[in-house]
């Protein structure tokens, strides 16, 4: 008999494997484990081999259940995704970017600061004879 923890695992893994909006797969994934709960009342002693059997892989299922969702819905999901995916990627390059720039003009090059105060030629030439010694 198939528990309730493997079914719940089959069902998680078909949903993994939709790749949709969270509204479509909400809805999908509603209908699929409607007609899971069915195939396991109408069989007798059915486990997790017998009911990938009937239904097939999550991989094949979740296939199966995109290609009933609105193509123009996927489309969008995907342009969406995309859109996405580009803007995280430049606002890591651009934070990387930033990161070099802190690094290579600030935090690695050494900044000194001398304060020299004005000096007068006879002070000047003082220094210069403490300096040679």
């Amino acid at each position: 008999m198939l528990s309730d923890k493997q079914k719940k695992k089959y069902v998680r893994a078909v949903s993994k494997c939709l790749k949709c909006s969270k509204k479509d797969k909400t809805e999908c994934m509603e209908l699929f484990t409607h007609s899971v709960e069915d195939i396991i009342n109408q069989e007798e002693d059915i486990t997790i081999e017998k009911l990938e059997g009937i239904l097939g892989k999550p991989q094949e299922v979740a296939k199966e259940l995109e290609s009933a969702i609105n193509p123009i819905a996927m489309k969008k999901y995907a342009r969406n995704r995309k859109i996405l995916l580009t803007t995280i990627t430049i606002v890591i390059i651009v934070a990387m970017i930033g990161i070099w720039q802190y690094a290579v003009y600030y935090a690695v090059s050494p900044v000194y600061y001398v304060e020299s105060p004005v000096l007068s030629p006879e002070e000047m030439e003082i220094y210069d004879e403490l300096l040679l010694h």
